[in-house]
């Protein structure tokens, strides 16, 4: 399953899925990073191979690490636990627009080094979000979110036009590439 990313209307990113890996975004850098992380590959190995940005080497603009990254999973863990930072939800958007699956996970506990908001997360009416308080309820629970959201998204995946996101077919992907291309 090839796909190739366009960034800027001219960088060519050519790359092969590669199952049984997801694309992670978090805050970063975060004092709890490394619990994250751990009750994340916790919860989904051996089933998934987590993918964290950081730990690649970046030759290239690292949104076109990131592209590269998100393009070659079969889902991606977003957790927006802190609206200040914009790298994750750019890296969601590029996932939405890639129209692959997303799992978007928010920290209602302040006490674990989090900026915590109480603002409604605007723009992500269309996303289920899960939200949890400690660890170990992150690592309980977000296995059958996952797969939820990956029977949701392989029941229709035929579907030229449907939105794997929003979970129903999208007039606006009439117009979407049977070759799976993109532009970003």
């Amino acid at each position: 399953d090839q796909r190739c990313v366009f960034l800027n209307g001219y960088e060519q990113i050519e790359s092969e899925l590669q199952p049984g890996r997801y694309f992670t975004a978090h805050e970063y850098p975060q004092t709890d990073l490394d619990d994250y992380r751990e009750y994340l590959r916790q919860a989904l190995e051996p089933r998934y191979e987590p993918v964290f940005a950081d730990e690649y080497v970046r030759l290239r603009h690292i949104l076109s690490k990131i592209c590269a990254l998100i393009v070659a999973t079969d889902f991606g863990v977003y957790d927006v636990s802190n609206l200040s930072r914009a790298n994750i939800f750019l890296e969601l958007g590029i996932a939405i627009g890639l129209n692959k699956p997303v799992v978007v996970t928010r920290c209602t506990n302040s006490h674990l080094g989090r900026q915590i908001s109480d603002e409604p997360l605007f723009g992500l009416r269309e996303l289920s979000v899960f939200e949890y308080h400690n660890y170990t309820q992150l690592r309980d629970e977000i296995g059958s979110k996952i797969d939820d959201c990956l029977s949701r998204s392989s029941e229709r995946a035929l579907a030229t036009t449907y939105c794997v996101v929003a979970g129903r077919l999208c007039d606006g992907r009439l117009y979407a590439s049977p070759r799976q291309f993109y532009l970003i």
